[in-house]
């Protein structure tokens, strides 16, 4: 039988820690029967699990082989102990599609209904389920996932387009990295290489400003992809001007110099909107000003509450959809550590607040993500509880004829 990638990561983990003495790879590729290379390639991946969780890499002896250290053998049985609980079986159509569509964007594989089947473990019929339904989501990006009998199913779409929906899907994949990290063992879009862009793009911290972890690790996966594929060159619009974004320029042309300077410039945009906090104004105040008042008046519509009374809320949304809506222009995704208790707390502003953005998905032509709604749930919750109000609980009952 033919063991999947997680399987494989799984069982030469299970090898190590049963291990009485060292453990060779021509040992670990007679047991499970699979090629030395993919013996490297999983013990390459353990490595890096063992190196983001700050543990020394395992040791190898020439002529004798592995061997697992005490705090080794703790920290990867308290793993698996932990992965035992999760099943890829958990996941939601939505969260499939995401990690499909990272999958599909990032890896040179030619994928097929099978390949799909086999990496969630689910039916045909549900595979041709997700890929519509995915399609349907894709073409708001103006893409396109066709299908041909030697190449498999690829993306067609300009290559901005490919990576605006990348940060789009990956807000939610980001959602089952923290929660389920072993899943991702199955997937190429994050591997070694990825996580060390990331830790090189982190270094931009030190100037003093944060940036999100989510946007950090899927431009390091970006960043990963066009120089592994060599596709260094796009056409894009609206690059924000030099002097808004010197110091990222500055950063990422002494970090990544073999970019040609369209790429220079587009990462450094990315960085300038995926940081935590900006002072000032970047966009048009009056414009800011109308699409927080039509947010406003949607929430009024479906609340009855009246936000648009209070200047220092309405200066405080103005604020935040300034550096956001860069965001949502660019793409960029963020992580939202309190998204759970939100939805959990807070489901009816969540409810609403999906309503009042499609003033900005109108306007970029592009869905909003659930973190970034989260963000103004903050606010609008903030507010009414601030002021003491409630949205009235409406109970009905509709009649038809």
């Amino acid at each position: 039988m033919r063991l999947s990638y997680s399987d494989r990561f799984s069982m030469i983990i299970s090898l190590l820690l049963d291990a009485k003495q060292f453990l060779s790879v021509d040992d670990i590729s007679s047991c499970l029967q699979i090629s030395k290379r993919n013996v490297y390639y999983t013990l390459k991946d353990i490595n890096a699990l063992l190196s983001r969780n700050k543990e020394a890499e395992i040791a190898s002896i020439y002529g004798k082989g592995l061997r697992l250290s005490d705090r080794q053998k703790c920290f990867l049985r308290q793993y698996q102990q932990k992965i035992n609980g999760m099943d890829v079986h958990s996941l939601t159509q939505s969260e499939r599609n995401s990690l499909l569509y990272c999958e599909l964007y990032y890896s040179d594989q030619i994928w097929k209904i099978k390949d799909f089947e086999a990496l969630f473990d689910v039916s045909r019929f549900t595979v041709i389920d997700d890929i519509n339904a995915l399609k349907e989501v894709l073409v708001r990006f103006s893409l396109e996932m066709v299908y041909d009998n030697k190449l498999g199913y690829t993306l067609v779409g300009e290559e901005y387009a490919k990576r605006r929906a990348f940060y789009y899907f990956f807000s939610a994949v980001y959602e089952i990295i923290k929660k389920q990290e072993y899943l991702m063992s199955s997937f190429t879009f994050l591997n070694e290489d990825v996580y060390a862009h990331a830790k090189r793009l982190k270094k931009i911290e030190s100037s003093g400003t944060g940036y999100y972890e989510c946007s950090i690790l899927a431009l390091a996966c970006v960043l990963s992809n066009i120089l592994k594929s060599h596709t260094m060159q796009f056409h894009m619009d609206d690059v924000l001007p030099n002097e808004v974004i010197a110091k990222e320029l500055a950063f990422v042309k002494a970090e990544y110099a073999i970019l040609p300077d369209v790429e220079i410039r587009y990462f450094a945009a990315c960085l300038y909107c995926s940081s935590i906090s900006r002072s000032g104004f970047f966009n048009d105040k009056k414009h800011l000003e109308t699409l927080a008042r039509k947010m406003n008046d949607i929430f009024y519509l479906f609340s009855t509450i009246k936000f648009d009374d209070d200047k220092d809320f309405l200066s405080l949304l103005m604020k935040h959809l300034d550096i956001s809506f860069l965001r949502y222009q660019y793409g960029i995704s963020i992580d939202n550590p309190l998204i759970d208790e939100l939805k959990a707390n807070y489901g009816l502003y969540f409810d609403i607040a999906k309503q009042a953005v499609k003033v900005i998905e109108l306007e970029t032509d592009i869905p909003i993500n659930d973190n970034e709604i989260g963000f103004l749930v903050l606010y609008y919750a903030g507010y009414t509880k601030k002021m003491e109000k409630e949205i009235p609980k409406i109970r009905a009952v509709l009649i038809c004829a």
